[in-house]
């Protein structure tokens, strides 16, 4: 049945949460298992339905249960129904079921803006005294990351023997992204330096780098923090990848396949989402050009 096809899913999943998958992404699938349970107590009055009796009017149905009754974004759609499809579509591979249903299902996904920090308000930032040493420890967390471009996963994540000296004499970060397992290299800048010995006697006796809070308390405690500095903006701690990405990378010139390769994305088109012209980077571009026309035109009196 679909309901345990799904199940199965998630218990395969489950065990690879802290190796190479992040337990954040696992809530998701269980949401995802929950919804799709919602919809067949709810509009089909059923517990559960057979693979094989799975039809296009099914996923058109869900697809139009979460869209208006659930008030859902078309981009949470996706993230919805995409599992459901990947499944289905494994289970007729293996001839489980004569035909996929879904093969002609393509839920469209909306690309969100992505939000950062400009340098003004990074650099608030990271000169606010704080009166209460959590705040400070999750400014230095989200901090770190703006140098890193690395997710919360990934600092949090962050072993000892990751940190290696490289073909330069200097200390890079080696290792795999949580997410998708591909590989990236970060090299250790002077700011990043600072906040791992600041927090070197918090976690000694382990093998971590930084005693870095879950995501929900860094989530909660960023939107305190923007308003005590005065960013009139929602801070999540993924926004300082977003920061690192434009405002630390692509702004400063740096190639969009490098960035790639720090971000440690699978596809530059991934890194493209970021590639926005700030304003700037256009005033810059437009400072450049009339350098050159000073120098090319003249205009008679």
């Amino acid at each position: 049945t679909l309901l345990e096809a799904l199940d199965k899913f998630n218990r395969d999943f489950k065990q690879h949460v802290g190796v190479d998958r992040a337990q954040s992404t696992y809530r998701k699938y269980d949401n995802v298992r929950k919804r799709l349970a919602e919809f067949l107590s709810e509009k089909l009055h059923r517990e559960d339905i057979p693979l094989k009796e799975l039809t296009e009017t099914f996923i058109t149905d869900y697809d139009l249960y979460l869209r208006s009754e659930k008030g859902l974004t078309p981009s949470c759609v996706c993230i919805y129904t995409k599992p459901l499809k990947m499944i289905v579509t494994k289970a007729h591979n293996a001839g489980v079921i004569a035909r996929n249903p879904f093969a002609d299902y393509h839920p469209k996904k909306t690309t969100k803006e992505r939000g950062y920090l400009i340098e003004s308000e990074l650099q608030a930032l990271m000169n606010h005294k704080f009166t209460f040493d959590g705040y400070g420890k999750v400014r230095d967390m989200f901090v770190f990351s703006c140098f890193t471009g690395m997710a919360h996963a990934d600092v949090k994540g962050l072993t000892q023997e990751m940190i290696q000296r490289s073909f330069d004499g200097d200390l890079w970060i080696v290792k795999k992204r949580q997410k998708t397992s591909t590989p990236f290299k970060i090299k250790l800048c002077g700011i990043t330096k600072r906040i791992i010995a600041r927090y070197k006697r918090e976690v000694a006796g382990t093998n971590l780098v930084l005693p870095i809070p879950d995501i929900a308390y860094c989530n909660r405690v960023l939107k305190k923090i923007a308003a005590e500095v005065g960013i009139d903006k929602v801070i999540t701690f993924h926004m300082a990848r977003h920061t690192f990405a434009t405002t630390n990378a692509l702004a400063q010139g740096i190639r969009i396949e490098v960035v790639s390769r720090m971000l440690g994305h699978t596809n530059i088109k991934t890194t493209q989402i970021y590639a926005k012209v700030t304003d700037d980077m256009l005033a810059k571009g437009f400072d450049e050009m009339a350098g050159i026309y000073a120098d090319k035109y003249s205009l008679a009196q």
